[in-house]
């Protein structure tokens, strides 16, 4: 069974941000795609288990945050970011 993946209003706001201050939209748009796709399927499998609840999932060139919450079969984004580039000093 799938889960719906709901997005916070500040992870949305994170997001549209994101799009519009990088030269990488492409990967961006694209990351979205994966992250919908990935936790819509078998979130509690995706990315790495952080404190109690949330979890962590990449998809380069995005970091997300999210919590599953299997009762309800939804997950919730918490928070986007770009990745930290470590060739950057």
């Amino acid at each position: 069974m799938r889960y719906t993946v709901l997005w916070a209003e500040e992870a949305e706001e994170q997001l549209a941000q994101l799009w519009l201050d990088t030269a990488l939209r492409d990967g961006v748009t694209k990351g979205a795609y994966v992250v919908e796709a990935s936790l819509a399927i078998n979130p509690s499998e995706a990315g790495e288990s952080r404190a109690s609840d949330r979890r962590i999932f990449i998809t380069p060139p995005l970091v997300v945050d999210f919590e599953v919450h299997p009762a309800d079969r939804t997950v919730r984004v918490l928070q986007v970011r770009l990745m930290r580039n470590k060739n950057r000093g």
